[in-house]
């Protein structure tokens, strides 16, 4: 029981550091997600394995049911906006999915309470898991789309994310069924899995945070080396280019993505036969940049921009 305590204590200590980065950060969504993901899980090991073997005669089946149907639904909504940014989600169709179900899953507590009040049937968690379950089914397809058709595994933090939650998705499954099957001796193992992955996300903030670090101080370098107040972005992408080591090729796919060209005008452009040739490209340019896309891409130029026009 000692180990449930450990863990209970770890994730609660997840849930404040990264809160306060997030505070740090005005709110970063992602690192609050992450957050929110451990604080609810703190108050899952709690209510459905120390309160019980505690506290069991003054919690009955019924409210320790609802609390863990609670505290799994706060998990389940930190994990949705801490990878939100890693899956680019928004617009996304899939997005529509997570909503719907993610909302019956949340509408199901209520309803499920009531009927089983009236019916003296203890059903909160079955009908849950079976939503939550299918949710996790959806979200995992929409993960291995993004692993083959994206360029996530070019990103290291990302791709970090991506995997780690691909291979929680499976555990919580199987944790779900043998939940609704009342047996609970694998909750240590099950937790002790979580603590793991815990780790491997905290490893994606940090190469995260590390690479904005880099960025800034590429910016910081390129304001040292520049004297006059006004520089244009297609200046600014040449700085960057001498900075960043850009070969030649990638310095005019540079200035094209600037103008807003798709791979297959940026193939017309520079008279290449391929598109695969100009991701390659594009893939290697935005590493050296620390970035993953074409906003992020406009972002830095703009950034480095305004801060040439800055007055002293």
């Amino acid at each position: 029981m000692s180990g449930l305590f450990f863990f209970a204590g770890a994730f609660f200590t997840f849930f404040i550091y990264h809160l306060m980065i997030s505070i740090g950060r005005k709110f970063d969504l992602s690192i609050c997600g992450f957050s929110i993901y451990n604080f609810g899980l703190t108050i899952k090991v709690i209510i459905k394995d120390i309160v019980p073997q505690y506290y069991g005669e003054y919690c009955s089946v019924f409210m320790c049911e609802i609390g863990t149907a609670i505290s799994i639904s706060i998990m389940v909504f930190g994990i949705i906006l801490f990878t939100w940014e890693g899956f680019n989600l928004s617009g996304k169709l899939i997005l529509k999915a997570f909503i719907i179900l993610f909302s019956a899953a949340i509408f199901s507590i209520p309803l499920t309470v009531v009927i089983s009040y009236i019916t003296h049937t203890i059903i909160v968690l079955p009908v849950f898991f079976i939503i939550l379950i299918s949710l996790c089914v959806v979200y995992m397809s929409f993960i291995f789309v993004r692993i083959y058709s994206d360029k996530i595994r070019n990103d290291l933090d990302k791709f970090l994310i991506v995997m780690n939650t691909t291979l929680l998705i499976p555990v919580f499954i199987f944790f779900s069924i043998v939940t609704l099957l009342h047996d609970t001796h694998l909750s240590f193992s099950y937790y002790l899995i979580l603590f793991v992955s815990n780790f491997v996300y905290v490893t994606a903030i940090t190469i995260r945070l590390n690479q904005e670090h880099k960025n800034l101080i590429i910016v910081n370098d390129l304001l040292s080396s520049h004297e006059s107040k006004k520089i244009t972005e297609e200046s600014v992408i040449e700085e960057l280019s001498n900075k960043l080591n850009f070969t030649t090729k990638e310095f005019e796919v540079a200035k094209l993505i600037y103008k807003g060209c798709s791979n297959k005008q940026i193939c017309i452009e520079l008279h290449i036969n391929s598109e695969s040739t100009v991701k390659s490209r594009v893939n290697s340019l935005f590493k050296k940049c620390n970035i993953s896309s074409r906003p992020e891409f406009f972002n830095l130029i703009s950034n480095i921009k305004h801060s040439y026009e800055k007055p002293n």
